[in-house]
């Protein structure tokens, strides 16, 4: 598409060009693999001009894979923690349905694990985001599922009030209430779940102190966010 609105957007403005691309998305006929990805997937996102314009407009993008992915990080002498998006990685949500099938596949080296996914579904991987240290973590990264902010259940009602609280770093669209969650899937939030975020955006820095300023009494909310990483706690009196 980039290179077509390089044809078709020749001289013209930032709005013309924008206005030439959303044009021909409307002028594609039915079925068309193009626009089909763009209705599904992308026009909730899209609506802004300027996300629209960086997905289609880009003049200097380059399209990456795993492998040049593991390439650029080992250049850079760190190490590779994790996708940002692990869900979308799970070798089980492919090949789940063929135990003997799915064993083998994981017992690849972790570059092959990632790149099966890309080669066995390569419309699931549409952007990279990732993770990496300056050599190995005494911890799990805080959005990983696995490390023990994580892990807790978060069922005592007084912990959870008291709990450090940040936005999630691997949520997107905010400002507003249709978002991309950690797997880069839209979610639609609540009033209420909008109102918590805003809370800790404004500067509240435990659950308590959020949901005070949010006009919340429902822990559940909070309960909903961190599920969905769009929150990360820390035991009160933890470091985070």
């Amino acid at each position: 598409m980039q290179k077509a609105m390089r044809y078709l957007g020749k001289d013209a403005s930032f709005e013309e060009k924008v206005a030439t691309a959303r044009k021909v998305f409307a002028a594609l006929p039915p079925g068309n693999r193009l626009k089909e990805r763009e209705e599904d997937r992308w026009a909730a996102e899209n609506q802004r001009d300027a996300t629209f314009a960086d997905m289609y407009l880009h003049p200097q993008e380059i399209d990456y894979t795993v492998p040049d992915v593991f390439d650029l990080v080992k250049q850079t002498g760190l190490e590779f923690l994790g996708f940002s998006n692990p869900k979308n990685f799970d070798l089980a949500r492919i090949l789940g349905h063929d135990a003997e099938l799915l064993a083998k596949a994981c017992a690849l080296p972790e570059r092959e694990r990632l790149e099966l996914v890309e080669l066995l579904d390569p419309e699931s991987v549409t952007h990279f985001e990732f993770f990496l240290s300056n050599g190995p973590l005494p911890i799990p990264h805080p959005a990983d599922p696995n490390a023990p902010s994580a892990r807790m259940a978060w069922t005592d009602d007084a912990a959870l009030r008291e709990a450090a609280v940040v936005i999630g770093p691997c949520m997107n669209g905010r400002p507003g209430r249709l978002v991309f969650d950690r797997d880069y899937m839209p979610a639609r939030l609540s009033e209420e779940e909008d109102a918590v975020l805003t809370a800790v955006e404004e500067g509240a820095v435990t659950v308590k102190e959020a949901l005070e300023k949010a006009r919340v009494e429902d822990l559940g909310v909070v309960r909903r966010l961190v599920d969905q990483t769009m929150i990360i706690l820390t035991p009160a009196g933890e470091s985070a």
